[in-house]
């Protein structure tokens, strides 16, 4: 986790003390390797996404049965409407960071990657974005 490896790999993040720092794509986006149950899932930082939402191959690798899931819950998204799941994380872990019971959703419409969204954002001490650089604080 150091500095060669974020730059490298930028969703793996740079650990200092105890924040993590992640830059920004071409595009302006921040990634972030999180682990649930086990698995490391590539996300999108996403403040404009009310929870925490994975896509169902995500979903899958960490463990859910999607046929077990109720995609009832409706959401408007780039192409249309698109049900979810309702799910709970027992954790969420971003380098030093672990966030207890996370509402989150699996989302069943074409999602290319999951989505950190405010679910999880709302329960760090903070974030900030300065220079193309995203730091979280625990």
């Amino acid at each position: 986790n150091g500095r060669l490896a974020a730059e490298f790999n930028p969703a793996s993040g740079r650990i200092e003390k105890n924040a993590i720092t992640f830059r920004a794509d071409r595009s302006g986006h921040y990634f972030v390797r999180a682990e649930i149950n086990g698995s490391e899932i590539d996300f999108m930082v996403d403040t404009g996404a009310t929870h925490l939402v994975l896509n169902m191959q995500d979903a899958e690798k960490i463990g859910y049965n999607l046929d077990q899931l109720s995609f009832t819950m409706p959401a408007s998204t780039a192409n249309g409407i698109a049900y979810s799941a309702p799910v709970k994380f027992g954790a969420v872990v971003v380098g030093p960071i672990r966030v207890e019971n996370v509402a989150g959703f699996v989302n069943q419409g074409e999602l290319d990657i999951s989505l950190l969204g405010m679910s999880f954002l709302n329960q760090l001490s903070g974030y900030e974005v300065r220079d193309g650089l995203l730091t979280l604080y625990p």
